[in-house]
């Protein structure tokens, strides 16, 4: 790979060039060889390019083609792993053969979808040494050996080789690869991790394939070369631009949950029981005990914050409209706290405030109540008004509060 793109790029996407003569169908187009040219000028000089075209210009070959003659390291973000997957399987191997240029390439996927040896050993081990609450379920029970086969196996450790595996399938995160759960260079399987041979790969190829999440969660931890998982590169393609801002926006914040303390809990059960089967019950009971009290205190932090943020609104979704009684409706949900009959409601559809006024009558599919407590389907009717469509959130105020301590 070598020489300047922008000198030769427009060759390229000629009725004469090599596309046409190796591509079935190819045409050229006018529009796919002016933002190659364009991509061509802003790699060789330097700069920010912004494009824009419509469907069928071919806008991936159009910034591949100058990228890979650049004889350059590029990376190329994507919104989808369909696209991802769709550039490395399919429009790479073309342009290898039409191009007659040498050149690598790597596939790097979010960490999550990398199976952590370490965290899987812990589970297999715990599992086989026969303790149900922390090891055993449905999921385990039927999933489990799959993954034990395929981790003895696997070159990459991708989940995508398990196709029967279910794409939610809850277990996946006990056995994933996570940033919040690596141990890096102190984990006993650092040199067979999957993530790590991953980033020596890519560290390695010419062409690094990653989508917007893989690429924002590693810029927002990486401090100079310290912590990176994508490699430095002179040029970076972000290709479906337009879904950036919400993956940015997820990563460059900071996110605490009652989720993410649950998950911390269980690891730390079971790497207790594996680790502790050789010790002295007493020091098995004061590590049990020291995580259960991180459990319990995690569940009384986040009844707090929920009771806190109970006290300014209350919300209900409008599942479907139910003929209970007129104007009421059925499938709303109180979220938080107690909806009393005097509270002060709006209706809102999407973004569209489209009435506001108090809360008529509170009524239980059962019972008459003067108010409803969360967790409770309900029908609510707003005074003079009966015109509910699924999907519009009735929000209530004067949430009555819950107290919770620490």
């Amino acid at each position: 790979m070598h020489g300047h793109a922008s000198t030769t790029v427009g060759d390229i996407f000629s009725s004469a060039g090599p596309l046409a003569r190796a591509l079935p169908g190819f045409e050229p187009r006018d529009g796919q060889r002016q933002m190659a040219e364009a991509v061509a000028a802003v790699v060789d000089t330097g700069g920010v390019l912004l494009a824009e075209a419509g469907t069928g210009t071919g806008k991936t070959l159009a910034y591949l083609i100058p990228a890979i003659l650049s004889g350059q390291r590029v990376i190329v973000s994507t919104g989808t792993k369909n696209l991802q997957e769709q550039i490395f399987f399919k429009d790479l191997p073309a342009l290898r053969e039409a191009l007659g240029v040498p050149f690598t390439a790597t596939l790097m996927k979010g960490r999550s979808n990398y199976l952590c040896l370490h965290r899987f050993e812990t589970l297999d081990s715990g599992s086989q040494a026969g303790n149900p609450r922390l090891f055993e379920s449905p999921d385990h029970q039927v999933f489990l050996p799959i993954i034990r086969r395929w981790a003895g196996t696997t070159t990459t450790g991708d989940r995508a080789e398990l196709r029967d595996l279910p794409e939610d399938l809850p277990m996946w995160g006990e056995v994933a690869a996570t940033a919040d759960t690596c141990l890096g260079t102190d984990c006993p399987r650092y040199g067979d991790c999957f993530v790590t041979l991953m980033r020596q790969r890519a560290a390695e190829s010419d062409v690094v394939i990653v989508n917007h999440h893989l690429l924002c969660a590693d810029a927002s931890v990486r401090q100079g070369a310290f912590g990176e998982v994508v490699p430095g590169a002179p040029t970076l393609v972000v290709d479906e631009a337009h879904q950036l801002e919400d993956v940015a926006t997820q990563y460059f914040g900071f996110t605490f949950s009652n989720h993410g303390v649950d998950d911390l809990v269980r690891d730390a059960q079971r790497l207790a029981w594996s680790a502790g089967r050789g010790h002295g019950s007493t020091q098995r009971e004061e590590v049990s005990r020291a995580i259960q009290r991180v459990a319990d205190r995690s569940r009384a932090f986040f009844a707090v914050v929920s009771s806190a943020r109970a006290w300014n609104t209350g919300a209900a979704e409008v599942r479907q409209v139910f003929p209970l009684a007129k104007g009421f409706v059925a499938g709303c949900l109180v979220t938080e706290g107690k909806i009393n009959r005097n509270a002060s409601a709006r209706l809102r559809r999407g973004r569209e405030i489209i009435y506001e006024g108090k809360v008529g009558t509170l009524k239980r599919f059962k019972d008459d109540a003067n108010e409803v407590r969360a967790g409770l389907e309900c029908g609510i009717k707003l005074d003079d008004f009966n015109g509910y469509q699924p999907g519009d959130v009735i929000e209530c105020y004067e949430v009555q509060k819950v107290r919770a301590a620490l």
